[in-house]
C-alpha cells in the first residue's frame, strides 16, 4: 500500500467516525454518538502520530488548533458546541485534506 493511499484511507476514517458521531447526536442517540466520538478521536490521534498530509507544520497546527475547541467544549460540557466543532471545524479540514492528497497524488502521476 502506498503512503498516499494509507494517508488517504486514515483521513477517510477519521470523517467517516465524525460523520457517525454528529448524525448519531443530533438524532439523540448519546450512547452510540459517544462510542463514535471516542473511536474518532483515536483516529484522529493517528493522524496527529503519524502526520498530517499536505504542508505538515500548517496541517498539524491546523489539527491541533481544532482539537483545542474541541477540548474547550467538551471542558464546558456543551456537546452542542463539541458537534459543531466537529461538523464545521474537523469535516472541512480533512475534506480539504483528502483533496490535498488525491492532487497530490496526480502530479506525481503527471
Amino acid at each position: 500500500m502506498t503512503k498516499r493511499l494509507k494517508e488517504l484511507l486514515e483521513l477517510e476514517q477519521a470523517e467517516k467516525l465524525i460523520r457517525f458521531t454528529v448524525e448519531s447526536w443530533k438524532l439523540q442517540d448519546d450512547q452510540a454518538g459517544c462510542d463514535y466520538f471516542f473511536r474518532s478521536l483515536e483516529q484522529l490521534e493517528r493522524l496527529a502520530d503519524t502526520g498530517v498530509p499536505g504542508q505538515r507544520k500548517t496541517a498539524r497546527n491546523e489539527l491541533y488548533s481544532q482539537l483545542e475547541a474541541l477540548h474547550r467544549n467538551v471542558l464546558k460540557k456543551d456537546l452542542a458546541a463539541v458537534t459543531d466543532v466537529l461538523e464545521y471545524g474537523f469535516l472541512p479540514l480533512l475534506s480539504r485534506w483528502k483533496k490535498d492528497v488525491n492532487e497530490h497524488d496526480c502530479d506525481e502521476r503527471q
